[in-house]
């Protein structure tokens, strides 16, 4: 009966299953770090300062990634030749008090808190009540373009992926953000999203946020592409994209002035930059052997938080302009910082050109906006049918040669290279 009541009131259902199924036979993860010591580089770091070396690390990484030789000015030069017009504009978003207590009681049932203290769960209960004072202060603080400074704490847990778990590179930031911030970014998301979908402002090839698309949507246009030139009796290849941080690289100015160049304006625009600047983050980590150990809270000057749902929006935003370099070449399918591109021909030597083309032009793009291509997880895949003759593939971005695989991982999706 217990187990029945934990999954009959969860929201994530499957996952609360398989989180019953792995505690009973022994294989449950524990979020508590196991770890005495951890690894940076060379050098070694007791518990006792894994925190403020975890926060220093996610803050100054981004300083290390990004070149010095990045050019906004270009970055905005090519956005303007992509859209060459004026989009319409919104400047205020009023926020009335049913949006709120909605917004509110959408709230995944969550007990984790932020640095408030505040969970959904508490938020939900007591919706009725705070849903008039929080929609005048949301409307006090955007119609003033300023964002309260409370809003903008995050708790960042670090989140194990894959290796040594002693190394501090292999884990990913998640932020824990305060409750009151949910609730006001969601209404916020909404409002954007309502902008950039409803006046076409996001290109077709972005498969993330729009209405009536999604993973599958961009699954299904990637096989369709497939088809459609072994049907014609085509070479295709796909360039498979790995961004290194994406969402921590985002330069908060650049962001800014896209937002303005796609009709965000006045104090809608005011309120998200002073939402971007001076966000401020500390580093929560919990061992078996010893209690919460935090860092100080430090100030983030690049990205976006993770966990937040502005933070996709902002991305889709960040490279809207992205697939306008490339799409008389290949065609493009994104889904937030997935990266597809395919480039099909007829014949070999027009294939390879067009691969050419397509690797010399994305490398300044994503200079000049600040992004980092990852070399390493960038892969070139061959799609072939079993009637069609294989062929020779070589190139190169930056001087660095693209590994061609005959397996990819796409948005969850195992792939390969004769779609079987």
């Amino acid at each position: 009966m217990y187990y029945n009541d934990l999954i009959t009131s969860s929201t994530t259902k499957s996952k609360t299953s398989w989180n019953i199924i792995n505690s009973e036979i022994g294989t449950a993860s524990n979020k508590r770090h196991t770890q005495t010591e951890f690894n940076l580089g060379s050098k070694t770091i007791n518990i006792n300062q894994a925190a403020k070396t975890f926060n220093s690390y996610l803050i100054n990484l981004v300083y290390d990634l990004i070149t010095q030789d990045s050019n906004s000015e270009l970055a905005l030069s090519s956005l303007r030749e992509s859209f060459p017009y004026e989009f319409p504009q919104i400047t205020n978003i009023p926020i009335s008090e049913a949006e709120v207590t909605s917004t509110t009681s959408s709230l995944k049932n969550k007990t984790s808190c932020g640095y408030d203290g505040l969970s959904n769960k508490i938020l939900k209960l007591c919706g009725s009540h705070i849903s008039k004072p929080l929609n005048y202060v949301f409307n006090i603080s955007l119609t003033s373009g300023i964002c309260p400074d409370r809003l903008k704490y995050a708790i960042i847990k670090p989140c194990f992926k894959k290796g040594d778990k002693s190394q501090i590179s292999n884990y990913r930031p998640i932020s824990i953000l305060t409750g009151f911030s949910k609730i006001f970014k969601l209404l916020i998301f909404h409002r954007l999203k309502q902008h950039l979908v409803g006046n076409n402002i996001l290109v077709t090839e972005q498969y993330g946020i729009r209405d009536n698309v999604s993973t599958e949507s961009a699954i299904f246009k990637l096989i369709e592409s497939m088809f459609s030139a072994w049907n014609n009796k085509e070479l295709i290849t796909g360039i498979f994209c790995d961004l290194t941080r994406a969402f921590n690289c985002i330069s908060h100015q650049l962001l800014i002035s896209k937002l303005e160049f796609y009709g965000v304006k006045g104090p809608i625009l005011n309120w998200l930059q002073s939402y971007l600047y001076n966000r401020k983050q500390r580093v929560e980590l919990q061992f078996i052997s010893s209690p919460y150990i935090l860092s100080n809270w430090e100030i983030v000057r690049h990205g976006v938080p993770q966990g937040s749902v502005l933070g996709p929006l902002f991305f889709n935003v960040y490279t809207n302009d992205f697939p306008c370099i490339i799409s008389k070449v290949s065609d493009i399918i994104l889904f937030a910082d997935d990266t597809n591109i395919l480039i099909s021909s007829n014949n070999f030597t027009e294939l390879h050109s067009k691969l050419n083309a397509v690797l010399r032009c994305i490398p300044k793009w994503f200079q000049n906006n600040q992004l980092v291509l990852n070399l390493n997880k960038t892969h070139l895949v061959k799609f072939i049918s079993f009637k069609s003759p294989s062929y020779p593939l070589y190139v190169s971005y930056n001087k660095h040669a693209l590994t061609v695989i005959e397996n990819i991982r796409f948005l969850g999706l195992y792939l390969d290279c004769h779609l079987t």
